[in-house]
């Protein structure tokens, strides 16, 4: 049984509308999307190469404190910058960020944690204002796609919001396994894409718009649908597996690796070996797909006690990460000099290597599982 989920990876130059000659706030860089073979955005980051924040803020905005707002007050003291109420509407106070500045800026917009929102008020929160652009009407967008001269194809991103899923905070892990496709080849992976993108390149008047628009939606709709149903399923499997883990391993008295007891849960954190959201996706494919042949075989890896290390929070993240893997016999394997550098850390040492009497068929067999995953 397959345990690969395909993913592509799109590369997209942006950059503000009218960028050379606005004296609004702008900027340029690239985006980056990660989909699934359904053309669903799955997760996505953007790293931007050029900024000019505007300082000033819609007054209002300090009294109501709407979400755009609090995320540039966020993003703001990270930066060391205080936001100034706007004077007129045409008024600007333009800030270019540094290097260091754009770091700090990108790695809040990647975050889930700190940034939640969508691609599209992004805008908002560099202007200081609410961002322009809707998907009913992509030639008001105020992010577009550089490097094209047709219009539609710039405008396209305006849709991008009304592709994407949820922004996972997975995007690092989905690439290492993802397959570099254009922009072009992303919009051929369902007919509904196809069609608006199509539409958008060869009719200018946007008049019949709408009916492909609603014919994309009812796409996404549809997926999301069934994308929630198999998220209930896996939590629920998620929810066994603790449970199972507790229940196997006293009952069998199995020690654990790294001198951990099973009684003592607070020291640890319950990790899958093949990891959870990878099992998840592959429910949601059979969903989508009407496929329910193999669905309880993945609820079953999910809730699987043999799937299972203990494993310290940051050891866990980093896992997640994938700066290192276990072999079959249980010796931690960095990749790259990141995984070198956390593995010889003194107060990670005793974790490079899994007891044998732990290293049980079962668990081996899901070790494979994710070397193959990550394309050991």
């Amino acid at each position: 049984m397959s345990i690969k989920d395909k993913t592509y990876l799109v590369n997209v130059p942006i950059i503000r509308k009218n960028f050379f000659s606005t004296n609004s706030a702008k900027f340029k860089g690239n985006l980056q999307i990660i989909s699934n073979d359904f053309g669903i955005i799955k997760d996505w980051k953007i790293e931007f190469k050029e900024v000019w924040i505007d300082i000033f803020t819609t007054p209002r905005w300090f009294s109501d404190k709407p979400s755009l707002f609090k995320y540039r007050e966020r993003l703001f003291e990270e930066l060391n910058l205080i936001q100034e109420h706007r004077p007129s509407k045409r008024s600007s106070n333009l800030y270019k960020l540094s290097d260091n500045e754009l770091i700090i800026f990108n790695n809040f917009l990647n975050s889930k944690e700190k940034y939640g929102s969508t691609l599209k008020n992004i805008v908002g929160v560099i202007k200081g204002n609410n961002p322009g652009g809707e998907a009913a009407k992509p030639s008001s967008a105020e992010m577009i796609i550089d490097g094209f001269e047709d219009i539609g194809i710039r405008n396209f991103i305006i849709l991008f919001d009304d592709l994407c899923l949820y922004k996972l905070d997975y995007f690092d892990l989905y690439k290492i396994n993802a397959e570099e496709i254009t922009l072009e080849k992303f919009v051929n992976l369902n007919d509904a894409l196809k069609g608006v993108f199509e539409f958008m390149q060869k009719e200018k008047q946007y008049t019949d718009f709408l009916v492909y628009l609603v014919q994309m939606k009812k796409y996404y709709n549809k997926y999301n649908g069934i994308a929630k149903k198999g998220e209930e399923l896996a939590k629920r499997a998620r929810k066994r597996f603790s449970m199972n883990v507790d229940t196997y391993y006293k009952k069998n008295k199995i020690s654990l690796p790294f001198g951990f007891d099973i009684n003592d849960n607070s020291k640890y954190q319950k990790c899958h070996i093949l990891e959870y959201h990878i099992i998840k996706d592959n429910i949601i494919k059979l969903l989508f797909s009407d496929n329910k042949a193999n669905i309880e075989d993945y609820l079953d890896m999910i809730s699987d006690p043999e799937n299972f290390i203990p494993l310290p929070e940051e050891i866990h993240r980093k896992f997640d990460s994938n700066i290192f893997y276990y072999d079959t016999n249980g010796v931690a394997i960095p990749l790259g000099e990141e995984g070198k550098y956390f593995l010889n850390r003194e107060e990670n040492l005793k974790f490079n290597h899994i007891n044998k009497e732990f290293l049980t068929k079962r668990k081996t067999w899901y070790i494979e599982k994710r070397k193959e995953q990550i394309k050991i």
